[in-house]
């Protein structure tokens, strides 16, 4: 109820989960697979996710609460709910927000992309600023053992950036299949296409 008068879309359960096994956002991904897999078959090593925004809240949430499942993450301005650093920044909407702590032990990897200093959305009580949230996530995921690309395009809250489309994300879950643990960038470098405000940061 106080979320939806902040201007949060409470048709979205995203900001407090009890319950990680009947959480919304949780069980519609638990159908669209089991859906996947009775109609084509899953491969269940190439389950990604993307979002932005509150989409992206979404996509960090099934990082927690289905993460084993995930074999890399993409998102566009998010934060992990999870990570007190970025509930510290939250002022009087800190006390209504709520997520489990990652209980898996799957490495997947991770690109954040954020618009820097101007990608911020204000609520009545708080401005997320979601360049915090992602420098602030980046050591979250490393501290965990999850490798991260960070790019920073400098936009604002907007998605995609020119340079960094949807189709080149896909280029990251291509790359990034469950079984790799630790990103191959690594070895190779980022890909040449990637732009120059991207780096790589891996978790040790």
């Amino acid at each position: 109820t106080d979320l939806v008068m902040m201007g949060i879309n409470a048709e979205w359960e995203v900001f407090v989960v009890n319950d990680a096994a009947t959480n919304i956002e949780a069980r519609l991904f638990d159908e669209v697979l089991a859906c996947i897999e009775k109609r084509w078959g899953l491969d269940e090593d190439r389950v990604h996710s993307l979002g932005f925004s509150n989409g992206s809240f979404v996509v960090d949430l099934l990082g927690v609460i289905r993460g084993e499942q995930m074999a890399s993450l993409a998102t566009y301005s998010g934060g992990y709910i999870s990570n007190a650093e970025n509930v510290a920044t939250l002022g009087a909407l800190s006390a209504q927000v709520s997520w489990p702590a990652p209980t898996h032990t799957n490495h997947y990897n991770q690109l954040l992309l954020h618009g820097g200093e101007q990608d911020t959305y204000g609520l009545f009580v708080a401005t997320l600023h979601f360049d915090t949230f992602a420098s602030n996530d980046a050591t979250y995921l490393n501290d965990m053992g999850h490798d991260v690309v960070l790019c920073d395009h400098g936009l604002g809250h907007t998605a995609p950036p020119p340079d960094m489309p949807g189709a080149k994300l896909i280029g990251f879950f291509e790359d990034h299949p469950r079984t790799t643990q630790t990103s191959p960038y690594r070895t190779g470098g980022l890909p040449a296409s990637y732009p120059g405000y991207c780096e790589l940061l891996p978790a040790d």
